[in-house]
């Protein structure tokens, strides 16, 4: 998949504008389509996204945190197939274009011949118009709007905004279902306290790699920690440790518990694949029964 950065009209190309955030199935499915007209037409199928989500310059208060940092985006498109991928700047420039500026904007830079709009897809200044507004726009430059119906997965409709909520509100697993793969953290193992050696326990920290990533409530969850191509089913807990750390303001902290792994990765990046929640954070009244809890986990997976 081509990275295109800057203004590229050589190809010309069928496109779907979105954030694209996690990629997930309904983001899957638009992509089917436009790889579908792409392949009527011999032409290059494409994606628009942005570096940055448009709420860090419309209302940076409201901006998410995000299921999928830039290059995890990157990754997951170049995975379906798609000939280009798009990547814009979202700047006080392309916020104050209407729709009809920034759809003249697509098919001059970039020789878009047919534009996908999702079904409660919108942009422009305001975003006001709509789809047959789009239409009109477009048949004025000789490019083609198609809009593309809703998806939904077991009668459940799919957003990057409800995928977020799922992993905010304990629902590790309908989060993946939605998506099509297991969410993932990916970090750096750092020193901890070690306090997870002293009841049997060690634990790798991970501090992750992206600042502006989502990370799922606290609590216990099963996953797979993968470290030099080699994979192997952990213990995960996000939380503050309120058992062991007496600190005032605790930092958050996540920590895997790798089973039947005793080797040092101290320094070294690692995947964190979360695959289904175990248990809410709690205090414990001593470390020992903190140890019987975490044995009673580690049966579960």
């Amino acid at each position: 998949m081509n990275i295109i950065s800057t203004t590229d009209n050589h190809h010309p190309r069928v496109a779907a504008v979105g954030m694209y955030d996690g990629v997930h199935l309904g983001h899957k499915f638009l992509i089917d389509q436009i790889r579908k007209e792409a392949m009527q037409r011999n032409i290059n199928s494409s994606v628009v996204t942005f570096s940055n989500h448009p709420l860090s310059i419309i209302n940076s208060n409201k901006c998410p945190m995000l299921i999928s940092s830039l290059d995890e985006r990157i990754e997951l498109l170049s995975s379906t197939g798609l000939n280009d991928c798009i990547i814009m700047d979202f700047n006080e420039n392309i916020r104050s274009m209407t729709a009809e500026k920034f759809i003249q904007h697509l098919f001059y830079n970039y020789n878009i011949k047919v534009l996908l709009v999702g079904f409660n897809n919108r942009f422009g200044h305001n975003r006001t118009d709509g789809i047959n507004e789009y239409k009109i726009i477009g048949k004025k430059l000789g490019m083609e709007i198609i809009e593309i119906s809703e998806y939904s997965f077991n009668n459940t409709h799919i957003s990057s905004s409800i995928i977020r909520n799922h992993l905010k509100n304990y629902n590790i697993e309908e989060a993946n279902s939605s998506l099509g793969y297991n969410f993932s953290i990916t970090g750096k193992v750092i020193k901890g306290k070690q306090l997870g050696r002293i009841i049997g326990f060690p634990t790798a920290n991970i501090l992750p790699l992206y600042e502006n990533k989502i990370i799922p409530a606290t609590g216990v969850y099963s996953g797979i920690i993968t470290t030099h191509n080699n994979s192997y089913k952990c213990l995960i807990n996000i939380g503050y440790r309120p058992t062991v750390d007496n600190n005032i303001t605790p930092s958050l902290s996540i920590e895997a518990h790798i089973i039947n792994f005793n080797n040092d990765i101290y320094n070294e990046q690692v995947k964190l694949e979360f695959t289904h929640f175990i248990r809410k954070e709690k205090k414990f009244n001593s470390l020992e029964n903190l140890k019987n809890q975490i044995i009673k986990d580690k049966e579960q997976i």
